[in-house]
């Protein structure tokens, strides 16, 4: 009987006394089923002393084993990796089908969901190359940064905050970005705002969201556009000329027949698509995801917010396997993906906004995420925000905003102005008490 590429990957190790080679390959200490313990020990092993035991000391520690003849490292890493993939897909198959023959069409979707997504990034070849000598790619992607770099201000897709684009270069490929904020404290208005901006920048748009009505999002972003990219709008009656989303929510105070008027032009104005998906036809899960980004193919996804996705396992657990699919779809296709996240609610007392610390239900969301932002409202019209992490460049950096989104405003305003702003809504807050 031929030995198992497990076998075959810990004897090609042991008598090469080579570990690095497979562990940069890809391969993890849950691909192995068959020998599990050995692997586990062989890493410890490796991490406490900096070389791969004899094979008489790991013989030693686990007497059943047999060494075999196997050299080829590279090549086994490959096989093992595949054989996992296998293993899950049998196991998880098997699930599936127990829970179909039960009536429990929910429970097999997720458990789908998950593995799908689990083991694509188990497929596949490292592609290592010489960066020296092939860097025919790097060159291009360079030079396309440099060029939308200086046509449009940012390299990524544009956040339309100026200190954001300057600081992380846009919204780029294979990142994960997280906006946080408490509950109520605007993070939707900020998502439904970098959409509109990546739109009105001529982008491909898919928006996930989970606790609005497509009308309601629509409406918001209409605002939005009207306040924030139209130099003329069409609204005679609001003074700041943009249509306020709970107007046309509530369907009055508004002209209808400007209103009719910017929608018929307002795909000659916007030159990017921008398809929102809300939870009428069931839940969303990763696997929904996977099959927008098949099928609308585009340059940026969002999803309001990551803890309302369909999750397959206990809170903790499951929040942070989805952090780990929306990473690894982002890298597989190639795209930003943007996901709003709630803050704990002991780390909103202060005035700062917080660190990814703060994340609710699960580190490994600030842990996955190339970019976190974190926001705090200061008064009813100015938020505060933060780059709370940037794996790419610089961090901690600070910046205000002045927040009428329901005006169609959100623009980025100087610490002097947000004072300003904030006295004002003082003053205001006063008044009205003074009235009551």
């Amino acid at each position: 009987m031929p030995a198992s590429p497990e076998r075959l990957l810990l004897s090609s190790v042991l008598r090469q006394g080579d570990l690095k080679t497979a562990i940069a390959h890809g391969v993890t200490a849950d691909m192995f089923h068959e020998f599990s313990d050995e692997w586990v020990w062989l890493e410890g092993y490796f991490r406490k002393f900096n070389k791969v035991p004899s094979k008489a000391t790991f013989v030693g520690k686990f007497s059943d084993f047999r060494v075999v003849q196997a050299d080829d490292t590279v090549y086994l890493t490959e096989e093992v990796k595949k054989k996992h993939v296998q293993t899950v897909l049998i196991e998880r198959l098997g699930e599936v089908a127990e829970a179909v023959a039960d009536g429990d069409v929910d429970t097999a979707v997720r458990i789908m969901n998950s593995s799908i997504v689990q083991v694509s990034g188990s497929v596949g070849h490292a592609g290592d190359s010489d960066i020296f000598t092939d860097f025919a790619d790097v060159l291009a992607e360079v030079e396309s940064r440099h060029e939308r770099a200086k046509t449009s201000g940012s390299a990524g897709i544009p956040y339309g905050i100026k200190t954001l684009d300057e600081v992380t270069g846009g919204q780029n490929p294979g990142e994960l970005i997280i906006v946080a904020a408490r509950l109520g404290q605007g993070k939707s208005w900020i998502m439904q705002y970098l959409a509109a901006m990546a739109s009105a920048s001529g982008h491909s748009v898919v928006f996930n969201a989970l606790e609005q009505t497509r009308m309601q999002v629509a409406t918001r972003i209409h605002a939005l556009l009207s306040g924030c990219v139209y130099e003329k709008v069409y609204n005679a009656k609001n003074p700041t000329g943009a249509f306020n989303s709970n107007h046309l929510q509530r369907g009055q105070d508004f002209s209808l027949i400007d209103y009719r008027r910017f929608l018929r032009d307002l795909k000659a104005k916007v030159p990017g698509q921008l398809n929102v998906s809300d939870v009428s036809r069931g839940r969303v899960s990763t696997m929904t995801i996977a099959g927008q980004i098949e099928r609308h193919q585009p340059d940026i996804l969002y999803v309001d917010y990551i803890t309302l996705l369909q999750k397959s396992g206990p809170d903790w657990q499951g929040v942070a396997e989805l952090s780990s699919d929306l990473t690894q779809l982002s890298t597989r296709y190639q795209i930003p993906v943007v996901a709003a996240a709630q803050l704990n609610r002991e780390h909103g007392l202060g005035k700062d906004p917080a660190g990814p610390e703060a994340i609710a239900q699960a580190d490994a969301i600030g842990q996955d995420a190339s970019l976190v932002l974190t926001f705090r409202q200061w008064s009813k019209h100015v938020l505060a925000g933060r780059v709370a992490k940037n794996r790419n460049g610089e961090g901690d950096a600070r910046f205000y905003l002045e927040f009428r989104p329901g005006e169609g405003i959100i623009r980025e305003v100087s610490f002097n102005k947000a004072q300003d702003i904030m006295d004002q809504d003082k003053d205001e807050a006063a008044a009205l008490e003074d009235a009551k």
